[in-house]
């Protein structure tokens, strides 16, 4: 059985869905100021050690693994004072709401494994870990460094999830990418998207160097659905397409699959980096969708609704 944290969100609430059209047993935990049992699951502020304390205690004995989907997203950035040449700075964040919904959360997640003697655990984490990394290739071995406090959280978390790997717990950490759906949304993708089906141009214009990456969001679903996560260790692993990626590439790539669009290039020009996968196909045989047939996908859905 999984307890399934951030069950209201895009990612958790799909992976709800697939999880119980596949006849899987799973708890779904959704955010709420206290705690309270809903008619198929919880309710309640994972950063509250006393309510965790009444998950862990309400828990059937089938339970065996976490998937913690949960936490906020909160990434602003802005350019250096000192100079352009600079890596970005953060931005305006609420740093306390960031670490108490991702790291004290995570942290009172252990604490519930501890109590309940859970084995394992699957950790969503970020692209977002690697900052502006000095080379094109990021594998899982590629140094971190957290460009603003959202990305310095997941750090956070996955140094505390591999020390619990010392007390026996499994755990799995799943650095990916930014997620793009079929679902109407403000994101970039379906931004330029539909742009260039409707405006016939595609307009990137970007402020700051940054490198960006993206995922289909059934390509991810389909890894939460039917991977089998290993039983022991430390296992952290980038989740991607495996292709050179970054705001122009993507912004040229839907450009280009629409007859007549134009592309306007302004702005700071962007790194290009490629989330090596490798790690994941060996040890979960997984691999996603290639970038052009998803973003096709989307199109003609767009065009078609």
């Amino acid at each position: 059985m999984i307890l399934l944290t951030g069950a209201g969100g895009g990612i958790g609430a799909g992976a709800l869905r697939l999880f119980r059209a596949q006849g899987l047993d799973v708890l779904p935990v959704f955010h709420a100021a206290s705690f309270k049992k809903e008619n198929d699951g919880f309710a309640l502020d994972l950063s509250d050690m006393g309510q965790v304390t009444q998950l862990a205690d309400a828990l059937p004995s089938s339970l065996d693994t976490v998937m913690h989907l949960a936490g906020v997203k909160m990434i602003s950035l802005t350019t250096d004072p000192r100079g352009a040449q600079r890596p970005p700075i953060p931005g305006a964040q609420d740093v306390p709401a960031i670490y108490r919904s991702n790291v004290l959360a995570t942290a009172n997640l252990l604490k519930l494994c501890s109590l309940r003697k859970l084995k394992r655990l699957i950790f969503a984490s970020s692209q977002t870990v690697y900052g502006l990394p000095a080379q094109e290739d990021l594998t899982e071995d590629t140094p971190r460094a957290p460009l603003e406090y959202y990305a310095a959280s997941k750090v956070a978390c996955e140094d505390m999830l591999r020390l619990a790997t010392g007390q026996g717990l499994a755990v799995t950490c799943l650095r990916f990418p930014g997620i793009y759906g079929d679902t109407p949304s403000s994101g970039t993708v379906w931004k330029f998207c539909e742009d260039a089906l409707k405006r016939q141009e595609v307009v990137m214009d970007a402020a700051i160097a940054l490198p960006f990456d993206v995922l289909h969001l059934d390509d991810l679903l389909g890894l939460l659905r039917s991977a089998r996560f290993p039983a022991s260790g430390w296992n952290c692993l980038n989740l991607s397409t495996g292709e050179r990626c970054s705001l122009e590439l993507l912004a040229r790539e839907i450009a280009g699959l629409v007859s007549g669009c134009k592309l306007r290039i302004t702005g700071v020009q962007q790194p290009v980096i490629r989330m090596v996968n490798t790690k994941a196909r060996d040890v979960l045989g997984w691999s996603a969708k290639p970038r052009h047939e998803r973003l096709a996908g989307l199109l003609h859905q767009i065009q078609h609704a």
